[in-house]
């Protein structure tokens, strides 16, 4: 059960039952200070739902602004990075001053060492 249908629950069961305190004072009415008491812890709880939902609401939009931020550094990075590359190229010493890691230049492969080849003379008979 979620922590909003729990606080729902709770406010409605307090309002139930101060509103049966109160509708029925004259039969109780030593109960009055706990309906005093009642109507102030529900109306603090109520009060703390509210905050805390627009507390809520709010994290949700900061964290849709950070997305939207981390997206447009990522894509002006990655144009000023290129742009960067398209004048000095991107072999150069130069790209680690702008934190653009340095391609090194393709190299070729060593080659292992040739196996001898032993050729086989057969002789075949002529006829």
């Amino acid at each position: 059960m979620s922590a909003e249908s729990i606080i729902g629950r709770l406010l409605i069961e307090l309002s139930v039952l101060l509103a049966g305190l109160i509708n029925n004072a004259a039969d109780l009415p030593h109960m009055q200070v706990q309906a005093q008491t009642i109507q102030q812890i529900r109306d603090n709880l109520s009060t703390l739902n509210d905050r805390q939902e627009a507390a809520k609401a709010s994290l949700h939009q900061l964290t849709e602004q950070i997305k939207g931020a981390r997206t447009q550094s990522r894509f002006e990075m990655r144009k000023a990075r290129n742009g960067v590359k398209a004048v000095y190229g991107d072999r150069t010493q130069k790209l680690e001053e702008f934190g653009i890691p340095v391609r090194s230049a393709a190299r070729a492969k060593p080659r292992k060492p040739a196996q001898p080849v032993t050729l086989e003379v057969v002789e075949t008979p002529q006829g």
